[in-house]
């Protein structure tokens, strides 16, 4: 691009067929949208001129160029998308999707004529109400958009830029699914870069940025990421950063929207499905638009009443420490009736010659030991659920660190990002708005120029018809360009006019036309009808073409003279 061109819309007042342009509505990724006026209906339309980022417009041309290479290859190749997109998008008369009535072959690019709409978009409308939306706020606006999105996949087309900006509010309420600048066919060859570069961050889902496995599901992540940030007022985490922290074993970034909203405030149902659209796994959302529609804003059923406990027999109660210890008290018992049986076995006989009682020896008392060794194990089962009860405080206090700091990093991304959203809108705008200024100031000047070079043509056949009236030699030369051939003769003729002490015979201009004046305003070419005075009462009348050039200094030079 050299600097004797740039990038600009289309000026005020130029015509695209019989469309007015009057003044730009908005400018994205893909092109740019007019607001334009038909001149045979009187009526005002909405008018989208095909013209994407690596494209530019020379001054004082509305053709679209490009630059060699691949820019001219993906220029094309968007470009036929949007005929065909266009073509069919032709063929919606749904409520709540844009109404295109006509496409356009200009420029070398291509215009979509749609219906001009009343009203804001739903962005807008949100940032001025102030606050999220209420269930049933977002139940109306959402439930019929849904309709819309269905019937374009009806057709199997997918729109692939699904996001606040692009949902338009008309006066009555109604939503409509604008701005379809990155639709695609669902069936067809896949368009890696133009999915790419409608990937709208924190409303596309990862598979867009890829452009593989582009389905229904692509657009429903859209809508629930949109639905999203209208009742939290939060614009979702965007999807390759959740698919890294995935990647890396980090929590996700975006939270459920269950902790985000009023306990209450929405049916369980609606949350629970909301969470699966924006499931990173696009096997794991809604696969229909239908079915999105009809799990989201389903009916909510009452709980029904828990089934009665079932009969079993009483068991015995366990020890306070929380283990059973009759098994362990039988096999106690079991030890010692054994011993006391070997014991028995081993004691000696008493003698036939007179008998002497031996005394048994004693039994040691074990009962004592098993009730220090039960104490010992409630101890220790003590000690096990104490530590068990700190590690899972432990692990609780580090996932809600976790997620309060996974939550105020994405509140301080998601305000970095509307901050460099806010600054680039600015300063599209102020751009915007600069060449729209150059371009006025641009006509300004040439009006003024034009206008400069007609007054000082006026001021020179003044002087040339009074330098003829006047037999004025000195000045009728002055005005002759010095190479011209004519010059000469017509010099000569007045001097000698001038010896015999002749004057002219008092000129009258008829008519005089501005046949052509050069973009430059260096040369002009003036038809002039004059009639002058003959001896007595007669007159003769002359038809004459001018041609004229500015010479160095700038000043209009007479060239040639043609005499009808």
């Amino acid at each position: 691009m050299t600097e004797t061109t740039y990038q600009r819309p289309l000026a005020v007042g130029e015509m695209i067929d019989v469309f007015r342009i009057e003044r730009v509505l908005g400018a994205g990724g893909f092109g740019i949208t007019y607001l334009a006026t038909d001149t045979t209906l009187n009526c005002q339309v909405a008018l989208k001129e095909y013209f994407p980022q690596n494209a530019w417009r020379e001054q004082h041309s509305r053709v679209v160029r490009t630059n060699e290479g691949d820019s001219t290859q993906s220029f094309q190749v968007g470009l036929d998308r949007f005929h065909k997109e266009g073509q069919a998008l032709a063929l919606f008369s749904h409520p709540n999707i844009v109404r295109v009535r006509r496409l356009l072959v200009a420029n070398n690019t291509a215009y979509l004529v749609m219906d001009y709409e009343h009203g804001e978009t739903l962005e807008s409308y949100l940032q001025r109400l102030g606050r999220p939306l209420t269930y049933q706020e977002a139940e109306t606006i959402f439930n019929p958009l849904l309709d819309g999105l269905r019937a374009i996949h009806e057709r199997n087309l997918l729109h692939l830029d699904i996001k606040p900006a692009n949902i338009f509010l008309r006066g009555d309420g109604i939503p409509v699914l604008i701005d379809f600048g990155g639709a695609r066919h669902l069936l067809g060859q896949a368009s890696r870069m133009v999915s790419f570069l409608v990937a709208s961050d924190g409303y596309a889902p990862n598979e867009q940025y890829s452009g593989h496995q582009l389905q229904p599901h692509t657009d429903i992540y859209a809508v629930g990421a949109t639905l999203y940030y209208a009742i939290t007022g939060r614009v979702p985490a965007d999807s390759p950063i959740r698919a890294n922290a995935v990647i890396d074993g980090q929590p996700d970034p975006l939270l459920p929207v269950s902790h985000l909203v009023s306990h209450g405030a929405f049916p369980a149902n609606f949350l629970q499905v909301l969470d699966a659209a924006l499931n990173m796994r696009a096997a794991s959302r809604p696969q229909s638009v239908r079915e999105f529609q009809q799990r989201l804003f389903a009916p909510p059923q009452a709980n029904p009443a828990p089934p009665p406990p079932p009969i079993s027999r009483p068991q015995p109660l366990p020890p306070s420490g929380g283990t059973n210890w009759m098994p362990i008290l039988a096999g106690v018992g079991g030890v010692i009736a054994l011993l006391l049986v070997v014991v028995v076995m081993k004691m000696p006989s008493a003698g036939s010659n007179g008998s002497s009682a031996l005394a048994s020896p004693a039994i040691p008392d074990t009962s004592s030991q098993t009730d220090a060794a039960i104490l010992d194990l409630q101890k220790q089962n003590t000690l096990q659920d104490a530590q068990r009860q700190a590690d899972a405080l432990k692990r609780q206090a580090e996932i809600e660190a976790q997620q309060r700091l996974a939550e105020a990093q994405q509140q301080a991304d998601a305000t970095a990002r509307q901050a460099a959203i806010d600054a680039q809108r600015q300063a599209e705008e102020a751009a915007l708005q600069a060449a729209q200024d150059a371009q006025r100031k641009l006509e300004e000047d040439n009006k003024r120029a034009e206008q400069t070079a007609k007054d000082d043509l006026v001021a020179f056949f003044k002087r040339y018809y009074d330098a003829l009236d006047s037999s004025d030699v000195s000045t009728f030369e002055s005005l002759w360009d010095g190479s011209a051939s004519q010059a000469p003769k017509a010099i000569k003729l007045l001097k000698d006019r001038a010896a015999k002490g002749l004057r002219g015979r008092g000129c009258m201009i008829n008519n005089a036309n501005l046949t052509s004046l050069s973009s430059s305003h260096m040369r002009a070419s003036i038809y002039i009808d004059a009639t002058c005075d003959r001896d007595g009462n007669k007159t003769d009348r002359f038809r004459s073409t001018f041609d004229l050039e500015k010479d160095g200094l700038g000043q209009w030079k007479l060239v040639r003279q043609t005499s009808n």
